[in-house]
């Protein structure tokens, strides 16, 4: 299985909240699992600079824990032991039949899920509709169907 993440999932792994600020472990524990069954993830290359960005500012503005640190930790392990494929530029990325509905800062996400035919991780409830009637695989965190997928694996 291949696994794009969006920049709210990661958020929420590292501070423990969904993006409504309520307390979730979802986030954290779907990472995991992908990480411990050894499933891709892909990103671009800019994508990949914006998880470090990301990383950097929440290091900056909150406590450094066990949970930041963990998150930081897995995503290197994930790169070390080659299951990070960040071989493409988002540049080079076929834009979607149908962008209307999906935010500028989104794009390269999901075009990533639908040019590797990966699911697309996400908190945004209007871009996952706008990627399944596009045929592009989306779930949030917490989406049962993805926990058995990788416990089937």
């Amino acid at each position: 299985m291949r696994f794009v993440i969006n920049l709210n999932v990661f958020r929420s792994a590292w501070t423990g909240k969904n993006p409504s600020g309520i307390a979730e472990e979802h986030s954290a524990i779907l990472f995991l699992q992908i990480v411990r069954k050894r499933c891709k993830i892909v990103v671009t290359k800019e994508i990949e600079k914006r998880y470090l960005d990301l990383f950097q500012r929440l290091k900056n503005e909150s406590p450094q824990g066990p949970r930041g640190l963990n998150v930081i930790s897995l995503y290197f392990r994930a790169k070390q032991m080659g299951m990070v494929n960040n071989a493409r530029h988002s540049c080079a990325l076929p834009p979607l039949p149908n962008e209307t509905h999906i935010k500028d800062e989104d794009k390269d996400f999901a075009r990533l899920a639908n040019l590797t035919k990966a699911v697309l991780i996400t908190y945004d409830e209007p871009l996952i509709r706008a990627l399944q009637t596009q045929g592009v695989e989306a779930a949030k965190p917490e989406d049962q169907r993805v926990l058995l997928a990788l416990q089937l694996q």
